[in-house]
């Protein structure tokens, strides 16, 4: 009897956050990224964390062509993936939600500010996640999870940046594949980022 119920248990429990956005230091990721027909490859390394406010936080850092081009640093509280900073001098004032999962659909909002054009804004958004189909990468099989966010920032400023991303992520590997739509008035821009490989961390 003990045997089923731990089958049971198995497939009943709810998956871990951590599991589609893993922080393990060394971990690479390569994608490829698209905007209108310019396309082009880029590497995230996850680095060793490093105090960031109050908390200790993992970056991830972007490098296209051996140059960084962005970092962003992260925590995992409360099932929750949290962008904290995009400097570890400065944080931000309110942690802003990435990712949640469930076994089924799980909603999440955001209100409070970003880092936008190196200066602080308002910020609002609005996500949500869901199990998806499993996805095969270099011949092996994972688990993954959709998702959705809309984020509006400098509304009260005037003309406010609208952006819709859509993607998934995998377990054990993080983020798969995501399409961002940015609507400033009548302007509109799309980008795609879609990985390619993926190298785990060495063992030490």
């Amino acid at each position: 009897m003990v045997a089923p119920l731990l089958a049971l248990a198995t497939l009943t429990s709810s998956p871990k956050v951590e599991n589609y956005f893993p922080l393990t230091e060394g971990l690479t990721l390569t994608y490829e990224n698209r905007v209108a027909k310019e396309t082009w490859t880029s590497v995230d390394v996850v680095g060793a964390p490093v105090k960031v406010g109050e908390r200790m936080a993992t970056p991830i850092i972007t490098r296209v062509s051996g140059r960084e081009v962005d970092r962003a640093y992260f925590v995992i509280e409360d099932e929750t993936v949290l962008l904290v900073a995009f400097s570890a001098e400065r944080p931000l004032a309110t942690p802003y939600p990435m990712l949640k999962v469930g076994s089924s659909r799980v909603n999440w909002d955001f209100a409070g500010n970003t880092v936008m054009q190196g200066e602080e804004t308002e910020q609002m958004s609005k996500g949500w996640s869901r199990p998806s189909r499993p996805r095969t990468l270099d011949k092996k099989r994972f688990n993954t999870v959709e998702m959705s966010i809309e984020d509006v920032v400098g509304a009260a400023s005037g003309v406010p940046v609208v952006t819709r991303y859509t993607g998934i992520y995998g377990e054990g590997i993080g983020l798969v594949e995501m399409t961002s739509v940015e609507t400033i008035g009548r302007q509109r821009t799309e980008r795609t980022r879609r990985l390619v490989s993926m190298r785990q961390a060495e063992k030490r």
